[in-house]
């Protein structure tokens, strides 16, 4: 049945994951290229930090996938529309992303290149994110008092990154990425750059 209709179950997914509350998305592995019309990708991402995240791609359309994405930090939806998009060579892309953060959301643009050749396919994205936490209100658990009460905070970040895909077969690859924060607004990180690998199951 869900292999039937995997649109609307989706769908159903992503509305799910919308009104969830669970810093923005931190790890990439975005090529170029989309999946294709009813193809599906499932992405498994650790870091060398410990940080990790999972990642659900479904083909809408020929160039024009929506995916759900889970990191340890975030939570939420992404898209990519492919301009150029080839089995073989370069491919060029286009993202965006909304989600959840602790007590807030974010949103995220970003390019992905990638180009193909035989089980090897480099690729290059750059994104851009922008968090909004709202106000918080702690509450001291003994008495129930209101102990303090949080500002709102804005921040945004840029993220560059490089990493390269090899293909086993048509439906599974190992990928190995360099991710670095370019710039960033009213936050400072503490990694400014790190390496993560992921796996692609494509079906």
């Amino acid at each position: 049945m869900i292999l039937r209709n995997p649109k609307a179950i989706f769908i159903l997914l992503a509305s799910l994951i919308l009104f969830t509350g669970c810093v923005g998305p931190l790890l990439n592995h975005g090529t170029g290229r989309s999946l294709g019309s009813g193809n599906h990708n499932a992405k498994v991402i650790a870091a060398l930090e410990g940080y990790y995240g999972f990642q659900y791609d479904y083909g809408f359309s020929d160039n024009f996938d929506l995916g759900v994405q889970y990191e340890v930090l975030s939570i939420g939806l992404n898209s990519k529309y492919s301009f150029i998009n080839q089995s073989s060579g370069f491919s060029f892309a286009g993202t965006l992303g909304i989600g959840s953060t602790f007590g807030g959301v974010y949103s995220a643009l970003g390019f992905n290149g990638s180009y193909k050749a035989g089980s090897w396919e480099p690729f290059a994205s750059l994104r851009y994110t922008s968090v909004e936490v709202d106000q918080q209100e702690i509450i001291n658990k003994d008495t129930g008092d209101l102990f303090t009460v949080t500002p709102v905070m804005n921040y945004d970040y840029t993220q560059g990154f490089l990493g390269v895909k090899y293909w086993f077969t048509d439906g599974l690859a190992l990928n190995v990425e360099l991710g670095s924060f370019v710039s960033s607004n009213n936050v400072d990180f503490t990694s400014i750059i790190y390496y993560s690998l992921g796996v692609d199951f494509l079906f």
